[in-house]
């Protein structure tokens, strides 16, 4: 039940073409890790989104299946497994606080048990409108909100979650705009400073 070099070795040298077969047991998650890095928000979200892909956030679940002895019990809501999925999309309170966005949610569709069913409806099959891109930052902040009742015994309701995740998504989206103009504005300006030279 070990791995080693030399088990892997032996296994190569016994079935040569095990390694040559495309086996797939689950789906395949290369599209949606890529697609994280093309998100519309800062780097630091994008870095999110990418462990919440990855499944390296330490949610207590993959904390333990690491041989860190921790309780699994999820905090929040007292489910028995805290996994990133449950945190993200099952807990009562990110339920409420997807039904209070604009996301539009629907039962079996939005969200579901699979996180990679839920972050493949997020990145491709939302309709493209500018108030439904704020969704890394209401995972952001739900995130967030466990890791407060998890450090500090404090929680935010559904709607404060929700407002705040709002108003930063908008002020980024304003920021984005501003410095657009601003480097469009600076280009301009050498563009006609050289000209008079």
């Amino acid at each position: 039940g070990r791995y080693t070099v030399k088990s892997g070795y032996r296994t190569d040298k016994l079935f040569p073409d095990m390694g040559s077969q495309d086996r797939v047991f689950g789906p395949d998650t290369k599209p949606l890790l890529a697609h994280s890095w093309k998100l519309q928000c800062s780097p630091k979200l994008k870095h999110f989104v990418w462990q919440i892909l990855s499944g390296s956030l330490p949610a207590t679940k993959n904390l333990q299946s690491r041989g860190i002895k921790c309780d699994v019990q999820f905090q929040i809501c007292g489910a028995e497994e805290e996994s990133i999925n449950h945190v993200l999309f099952e807990c009562p309170l990110a339920l409420q606080t997807w039904a209070l966005s604009n996301i539009p949610s629907c039962p079996g569709v939005f969200p579901t048990q699979s996180l990679f069913t839920n972050m493949d409806y997020l990145f491709w099959r939302l309709p493209k409108e500018p108030d439904l891109n704020y969704f890394p930052w209401i995972l952001w902040y739900i995130w967030k909100n466990r890791n407060a009742k998890v450090f500090k015994n404090q929680i935010k309701t559904p709607l404060d979650t929700l407002r705040i995740a709002e108003i930063e998504g908008v002020l980024w989206a304003e920021a984005q705009t501003k410095e657009t103009i601003n480097r469009e504005y600076f280009a301009y300006c050498r563009e006609s400073f050289s000209t008079w030279s």
